[in-house]
């Protein structure tokens, strides 16, 4: 039997947010942040927090990639350190996704032991800054088999809150 493509009119998907905030750490791509959002739609993130970018949420290109999705997600644009370390005062934990000498593979680590999670990503370039790496209880990374050691970020992101929202659903 053939398959038969399904509209988006036709699917039903289980709205649900988790207590996920995504901390967006000096993104340099319109297109990535746009992006973020719509991912971040996708797998149910309570809201955004962008730092140290130095892209505007109205812009163009960020607006066009993401879609409808920038006014569905609350997002908080050009915070700063201060405004992430506060998250942990509201008993999130912060997980970076980064690769550093204590990152744990993201496969191995227990998400559904935090009632709530802050992951941070970083710069499409340099990753999560030191002042916020500063921040972090933990960091996680997805491991890789090819001479390659990173993703796209926005690919990382995606392929993390499937992991996340599997174990804390």
């Amino acid at each position: 039997m053939p398959f038969k493509q399904l509209s988006h009119q036709e699917i039903q998907n289980a709205e649900r947010r988790f207590p996920i905030v995504l901390v967006l750490d000096r993104f340099q791509s319109p297109e990535n942040a746009g992006m973020a959002f719509r991912v971040a739609e996708g797998f149910g993130v309570e809201r955004i927090l962008s730092v140290g970018t130095g892209i505007e949420l109205e812009n163009k290109r960020l607006q066009r990639t993401a879609r409808e999705t920038a006014s569905r997600i609350p997002s908080e644009w050009m915070v700063d350190a201060k405004r992430v370390a506060a998250l942990k005062e509201d008993g999130y934990v912060l997980i970076g996704l980064e690769i550093t000498d204590q990152s744990v593979a993201l496969s191995e680590f227990d998400f559904s032991q935090h009632k709530k999670i802050a992951l941070v990503l970083g710069s499409e370039r340099q990753g999560i800054a030191p002042e916020l790496l500063k921040l972090l209880d933990y960091a996680v990374a997805i491991p890789m088999y090819g001479k390659n050691s990173s993703l796209n970020v926005i690919s990382a992101l995606s392929i993390a809150l499937y992991a996340i929202t599997e174990s804390i659903k």
